[in-house]
């Protein structure tokens, strides 16, 4: 046989074809072993890549009594106080009075004692005038008295006295008139008899006929005068008498008016210089009624020498036995405040002893602030069982019960996320790391109830976040530019290039053009479309069941939607993604990650900011 011999040129070349076999087998091997681990870890999100529980704090789940409280501070009263006035009377709206001794705060005192002392020098110099005004008052008011019962007398005088007499004497005049008419007329006719025999003269016999005329004029005139008495004189007589009676009445009533108020005014300022002195009508504790400003800070403070208007509070009493810690409630939280709710106090003056008392009112209107846009509501808390040591004015907090669950699954807030509407914790277990979705109940300050999700052996990781991230990498959603993600269907997003046309690129009969309704993953070479790129053997633009890495072949007919035995990219990827009613896409746990908290959407934050 003739065997040709190989140039040494040749030789070296077949020897590197070889190599270079073997060496683009290798990196086939290694590329198909990546792409099943990547569809692995696509298609498991239970369990999380790259993380370890090295050095991670995680705390046992709680099942326990759970006890929703809302937190407030507030100051110690009293609900029954006696408040201690100043009495002392002003003239006119500006009129003050000083305070010339007070009791030291925080005294005990018992009824009767004195408690504070007024200024009273010039209400005793104004009681020496006003007396004076009053005994002259008191004069004439004497004086007109006397008068109206003067005038009383008067009237009964002229009725059964001088009237009578009037009235007797005339009635005389007319008998004595009627008897000398009488006489006359029996002289006049003695006369006529005598003058016809020639005894008596004409002229003689002419003065006695004169006198009967006489006579009986003058009984007319008497009888017209009793007439004008009992008709005219005694009616005229009696008016006058009772004119002068009722102004004498009027009189009296004006001066006893008069007197009667200049005696109130004495009165009274005799009260306030007795007010000027104030003793205690009950024993209590002395607690003096400073006032504040609406921004909390002291308007007013009780002293000696300070100026002080009618009926301002100086000192209160309150009662030892009916105390009570007025709070203030943030308005988020008054909406969970009611009337008999259970509430539990400290005080850091008595050395952490718990007091219990109830929710007793909840003012309907905010207290007033100039200095903050935070409303508060005032909340009055009663104390069932007050200690000898509780004084007013202590600051107490006050842990009010709005909820409370029996044995209830609790955990730490900060160890839950919420994703969109759901809410998830991360739970070490034997196997590593594993997110769980849970269904949350109640919540306060430290814990949130777990209705659904973990049970007594369950410990969960304090810091769930880097473990979210990694198991919803391959499902988060670019929120920047939702209609941008490219797809296969050809669509074109905001600002954006048309996506690689292919087979499985172009829109399907019944599909809607420029809308996005799969989870797209950001990593380049962890899409759907590198995915599809690395496995497809036959450039076909799709993966038989053939093709797939074995993690993938167990779901390959739940996967394969339309049922051609192959899955095409719209398939690869995955779950459909659930939207906002505005219709923007939910935003991933790797973009809640790098967003500071005030930037991240509501329903990704963390319930301690809820």
């Amino acid at each position: 046989m003739n065997h040709q011999t190989l140039p040494k040129s040749s030789r070296n070349r077949t020897v590197s074809r070889l190599g270079l076999s073997w060496i683009g087998m290798l990196f086939g091997l290694a590329a198909v072993s990546g792409c099943a681990a990547l569809a692995w870890n696509f298609y498991n999100p239970g369990e999380s890549e790259g993380q370890s529980l090295t050095n991670v704090i995680v705390t046992p789940v709680i099942h326990n009594r759970f006890e929703h409280r809302v937190l407030a501070e507030g100051e110690v009263e009293s609900s029954s106080n006696v408040d201690i006035r100043c009495e002392v009377k002003g003239k006119g709206s500006g009129y003050s009075t000083t305070i010339l001794w007070l009791i030291p705060e925080g005294t005990f005192v018992q009824p009767g004692e004195k408690l504070i002392e007024f200024e009273s020098a010039a209400l005793r110099e104004e009681e020496v005038q006003q007396r004076i005004i009053y005994e002259q008052a008191r004069a004439a008011k004497i004086q007109t008295e006397l008068a109206f019962e003067s005038a009383k007398i008067a009237i009964d005088e002229y009725i059964n006295g001088t009237f009578k007499q009037e009235l007797q004497t005339v009635e005389a005049e007319i008998v004595v008139a009627e008897e000398n008419l009488r006489r006359a007329e029996d002289y006049a006719r003695y006369s006529e008899k005598m003058a016809q025999k020639g005894y008596v003269t004409p002229v003689q016999l002419e003065a006695d006929q004169f006198a009967v005329t006489n006579a009986k004029l003058n009984l007319d005139a008497s009888r017209t005068k009793k007439m004008v008495l009992e008709n005219f004189t005694k009616k005229k007589t009696l008016k006058l008498l009772e004119s002068d009676l009722g102004t004498a009445e009027a009189k009296m009533l004006a001066q006893q008016s008069s007197f009667k108020l200049e005696e109130d005014q004495l009165k009274e300022i005799q009260a306030n210089i007795a007010n000027c002195v104030v003793y205690a009508p009950s024993a209590g504790q002395v607690v003096y009624a400073n006032e504040t400003d609406r921004r909390g800070s002291t308007e007013l403070l009780i002293e000696e020498g300070l100026s002080v208007r009618e009926r301002q509070v100086i000192i209160r009493l309150p009662d030892p036995d009916q105390m009570q810690v007025r709070v203030k409630v943030k308005e988020s939280r008054v909406g969970l405040m009611e009337i008999g709710q259970e509430a539990r106090l400290t005080m850091d003056a008595l050395h952490g002893m718990e007091l219990y008392g109830n929710v007793t009112k909840v003012d309907a209107i905010p207290i007033p602030s100039y200095y903050s846009n935070v409303k508060e509501y005032a909340v009055n808390v009663s104390i069932d069982n007050p200690s000898q040591s509780l004084k007013p004015g202590m600051s107490a907090q006050v842990a009010i019960l709005v909820n409370a669950e029996e044995n209830a699954f609790q955990v730490p807030v900060q160890s839950v996320k919420q994703i969109g509407r759901d809410h998830f914790v991360c739970l070490k277990t034997p196997r590593g790391p594993e997110v769980r979705k849970v269904q949350l109940g109640s919540h306060n300050d430290q814990y949130v109830v777990i209705r659904k999700g973990v049970k007594d052996s369950d410990e969960v990781v304090m810091n769930p976040l880097p473990f979210l991230e990694d198991t919803f990498r391959e499902k988060r959603i670019d929120e920047v530019i939702p209609s941008a993600i490219a797809s296969e269907k050809g669509e074109r997003g905001k600002g954006g290039k048309a996506g690689k046309a292919g087979k499985a690129g172009r829109p399907k009969a019944g599909e809607k053009s420029g809308e996005s309704d799969t989870l797209a993953a950001a990593p380049a070479n962890r899409t759907p479309q590198a995915m599809l790129s690395r496995l497809d053997a036959d450039g076909d633009g799709s993966l038989s069941s053939e093709e797939v890495p074995a993690p993938l072949q167990a779901r390959f007919t739940e996967l394969d939607k339309n049922g051609n035995g192959k899955l095409e990219t719209a398939e690869l990827k995955g779950l459909p993604a659930k939207r906002k009613p505005n219709g923007a896409e939910r935003t991933s746990p790797e973009n809640i990650a790098q967003a500071p908290e005030s930037n991240k959407p509501a329903g990704e934050r963390s319930l301690r900011g809820q």
